[in-house]
Protein backbone atom coordinates (compact mmCIF):
# COMPACT_ATOMS: atom_id res chain seq x y z
CA UNK A 1 0.00 0.00 0.00
CA UNK A 2 1.53 3.30 -1.09
CA UNK A 3 -0.45 5.32 1.48
CA UNK A 4 2.08 4.46 4.18
CA UNK A 5 4.83 6.23 2.22
CA UNK A 6 2.73 8.71 0.26
CA UNK A 7 -0.10 10.20 2.34
CA UNK A 8 -3.26 10.96 0.35
CA UNK A 9 -2.29 8.37 -2.29
CA UNK A 10 -3.86 4.95 -2.79
CA UNK A 11 -2.87 1.80 -4.61
CA UNK A 12 0.02 -0.60 -4.66
CA UNK A 13 2.92 -1.39 -6.90
CA UNK A 14 6.55 -2.38 -7.07
CA UNK A 15 9.60 -0.77 -5.57
CA UNK A 16 11.60 1.10 -8.19
CA UNK A 17 14.79 -0.29 -6.64
CA UNK A 18 13.49 -3.87 -7.02
CA UNK A 19 12.44 -3.25 -10.63
CA UNK A 20 15.81 -1.78 -11.58
CA UNK A 21 17.66 -4.63 -9.87
CA UNK A 22 15.48 -7.24 -11.63
CA UNK A 23 16.17 -5.56 -14.97
CA UNK A 24 19.90 -5.51 -14.30
CA UNK A 25 19.96 -1.71 -14.53
CA UNK A 26 22.72 0.19 -12.75
CA UNK A 27 21.80 1.76 -9.40
CA UNK A 28 24.04 4.72 -10.18
CA UNK A 29 23.88 7.21 -13.01
CA UNK A 30 20.92 9.23 -14.23
CA UNK A 31 17.29 8.28 -14.64
CA UNK A 32 14.72 9.77 -17.02
CA UNK A 33 11.01 8.90 -17.00
CA UNK A 34 8.83 9.12 -20.12
CA UNK A 35 5.03 9.31 -20.14
CA UNK A 36 2.36 8.46 -22.71
CA UNK A 37 1.57 12.15 -23.32
CA UNK A 38 5.14 12.84 -24.48
CA UNK A 39 6.35 14.22 -21.15
CA UNK A 40 9.94 13.40 -20.25
CA UNK A 41 11.28 14.19 -16.78
CA UNK A 42 14.50 16.05 -16.24
CA UNK A 43 17.39 13.65 -15.57
CA UNK A 44 17.80 12.81 -11.88
CA UNK A 45 20.41 10.85 -9.96
CA UNK A 46 19.20 7.25 -9.78
CA UNK A 47 19.95 7.15 -6.05
CA UNK A 48 17.41 9.96 -5.48
CA UNK A 49 14.65 7.85 -7.03
CA UNK A 50 15.35 4.41 -5.54
CA UNK A 51 12.71 4.82 -2.82
CA UNK A 52 10.05 5.32 -5.49
CA UNK A 53 7.13 3.03 -6.25
CA UNK A 54 5.72 2.21 -9.68
CA UNK A 55 2.00 2.03 -8.90
CA UNK A 56 -0.08 -0.32 -11.05
CA UNK A 57 -2.97 -1.44 -8.85
CA UNK A 58 -5.92 0.32 -7.23
CA UNK A 59 -8.66 -1.48 -5.29
CA UNK A 60 -7.50 -4.92 -6.53
CA UNK A 61 -7.72 -3.86 -10.18
CA UNK A 62 -5.44 -2.11 -12.60
CA UNK A 63 -4.65 1.56 -12.03
CA UNK A 64 -7.15 3.50 -14.18
CA UNK A 65 -5.92 6.13 -16.61
CA UNK A 66 -7.88 8.74 -14.64
CA UNK A 67 -5.52 8.02 -11.74
CA UNK A 68 -2.36 8.06 -13.88
CA UNK A 69 -2.43 4.43 -14.99
CA UNK A 70 -1.61 1.97 -16.14
CA UNK A 71 1.68 2.88 -14.40
CA UNK A 72 2.34 5.89 -12.19
CA UNK A 73 5.69 6.64 -10.59
CA UNK A 74 5.71 8.16 -7.11
CA UNK A 75 9.05 9.23 -5.62
CA UNK A 76 9.37 10.82 -2.18
CA UNK A 77 10.74 14.35 -2.08
CA UNK A 78 10.84 16.93 -4.78
CA UNK A 79 12.94 15.29 -7.49
CA UNK A 80 11.82 16.13 -11.07
CA UNK A 81 10.28 12.65 -11.54
CA UNK A 82 8.42 12.68 -8.20
CA UNK A 83 4.99 12.09 -9.74
CA UNK A 84 4.80 10.91 -13.34
CA UNK A 85 1.50 9.59 -14.69
CA UNK A 86 1.07 7.08 -17.53
CA UNK A 87 4.71 5.97 -17.42
CA UNK A 88 5.82 4.27 -20.62
CA UNK A 89 9.56 4.04 -20.09
CA UNK A 90 12.23 4.46 -17.42
CA UNK A 91 15.72 4.97 -18.83
CA UNK A 92 18.88 4.64 -16.74
CA UNK A 93 22.22 5.81 -18.12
Amino acid sequence: DVAARFPKRAGSGASLRALLEAAGAPLEGTLVVAAADGFTSDPVDVREALDGVLVDTLDEGGLPTTQGGPFRLLVPGSVPCANVKAVTRIVVR
